[in-house]
Parts: C-alpha cells; sequence; structure tokens
C-alpha cells in the first residue's frame, strides 16, 4: 500500500466520526506510535497538500497535531523522539512546509513590561490572587477592566467567563502591544481555540510567539493567507507558510 492509499483508506476514516479535538488528539498519537518516521512525514505532507483544497479532515489532523505540538511537555518520551525524527526528516527532504510547524524562531516584536506597570490605577496594586478571582464574576464592567491584565493566569481564567464575548478576545488578540503569554492563553483555552476569527487575529499579530502564529498559519483559508502574505509586520517564517499554501 502506498502512502496515499495508506491516508486515504486507513488514516482518514479514523478522523470522521468525531468531530471533538481530544479524540483526534488520541488519534494522532497511536499514528506516530504505530508508522515510522518516514511514512508519517510523507502522510504529513498529503495533510497539508489537502488543507490547500479545504478538506475538513485534513485540517482536523492538523489541528490535534498542533495541539499535541503545544504541549510536548505532556507526551511520552518514544513520541517526542517520533516527533524530533519527524522535523529531522523533513528537512533532509527539503519539505520547507513540514519543517515550518516544529520550529520556534523568537517573535520580531516583544512587549517592554514597563508598558504595563500601571494597566489599571486600581487593580494594579490589588494582589494577583484577588484579580483571579475577579476573574470569575460576571460583572461586565471587571471583566472589561481585566481584559488588560498582563498576568497570563488572570487572563487564563477570564477566558472561561460566561460573560466574555467573542468582540473581547478578539480585541484582546489584537492588541499592541502585548505579552506573548497572554496571546498563547488565548488559543489555549478550549473555549476559543476553534473560533476562526479568532485563530486569524493571533496570526495577524506580531506579538504572538512564532511558535503558535507559524502553526496556525495552516488553518487559514485562502482570502486571509492572502492577507498574511502582504503584511511585511509578521515574521518572514509565518509569511513563507501563507506563500506556500497560496500555491
Amino acid at each position: 500500500m502506498n502512502i496515499a492509499e495508506l491516508f486515504e483508506n486507513e488514516i482518514k476514516p479514523r478522523f470522521q466520526s468525531s468531530d471533538e479535538l481530544l479524540f483526534h488528539r488520541h488519534i494522532v498519537r497511536e499514528i506516530i506510535k504505530k508508522y515510522d518516521t518516514e511514512d508519517i512525514t510523507e502522510v504529513l505532507n498529503l495533510v497539508i497538500s489537502t488543507i490547500k483544497q479545504e478538506d475538513y479532515i485534513s485540517l482536523r489532523i492538523m489541528k490535534a497535531l498542533i495541539d499535541i505540538l503545544l504541549r510536548m511537555e505532556d507526551e511520552q518520551p518514544i513520541a517526542v523522539e517520533k516527533i524530533e525524527s519527524v522535523y529531522l526528516t523533513s528537512i533532509e527532504r527539503g519539505y520547507e512546509h513540514i519543517k515550518a510547524i516544529f520550529i520556534s524562531p523568537p517573535p520580531v516584536m516583544v512587549a517592554d513590561p514597563r508598558d504595563f506597570e500601571e494597566w489599571d490605577v486600581e487593580l494594579c496594586k490589588v494582589t494577583l490572587g484577588e484579580r483571579k478571582s475577579f476573574a470569575k464574576r460576571m460583572d461586565r464592567r471587571m471583566i472589561e477592566r481585566l481584559l488588560k491584565d498582563p498576568n497570563p493566569d488572570v487572563i487564563r481564567i477570564l477566558l472561561l467567563n460566561p460573560r466574555l464575548f467573542e468582540s473581547d478576545v478578539i480585541a484582546l488578540g489584537a492588541r499592541r502591544p502585548n505579552f506573548g503569554s497572554v496571546l498563547m492563553e488565548i488559543y489555549m483555552s478550549y473555549r476559543w481555540k476553534h473560533n476562526r476569527r479568532v485563530i486569524h487575529t493571533l496570526v495577524r499579530n506580531p506579538y504572538t510567539p512564532p511558535v503558535l502564529s507559524i502553526k496556525l498559519t495552516y488553518l487559514l483559508p485562502r482570502t486571509e493567507l492572502i492577507q498574511v502574505l502582504n503584511d511585511t509586520e509578521l515574521h518572514p517564517a509565518i509569511r513563507d507558510v501563507a506563500r506556500y499554501m497560496l500555491k
């Protein structure tokens, strides 16, 4: 069985029965364990190629892989070793479009902590524990104030607040300057990581750590890829992925 047949007949059908990300992550882990490095590399090549054709199964696979790569500390050593081998194989085969998924270059813009010393005249004097408690309140005024909090622990709790709206999260994701740790929390929040507008916003913010924004670029539709390609403020690696996905 060649790689194309393996992909179509054995791998893709496993992702059709559920749209649950946790389930997809489990399947990707099984694939990583079962197949050799060369086969995984070629399957990943097919995943990226079919994402270009807006194949929803390939998008599911990529989202699950992204989640795994962003939480490598949670993976078993054998899986980490296999993933590292896929990265090296992609380099050997000249697959720059695969290599980019694994890289973590420094951001083009980094926030200065001094810009956030007085983000709220009153709340910046309140303890972290109290602010985390405030983040659970259903008080819209407090939510709006805490959206300026530079601490990722506060933002992590705030992102779960039922009174937080999509427009709030998009504004937070677009804010400049911003801390990379805060922007990472937005995508790590299960409530918001599937939101297409939020994903696009994170990719377009040059303060988003490239380890995240490069990966998310693979998930963008063509119209948004064009915007990314033309955005000179973004990391060159992000624009390179956009360029490849537009071919």
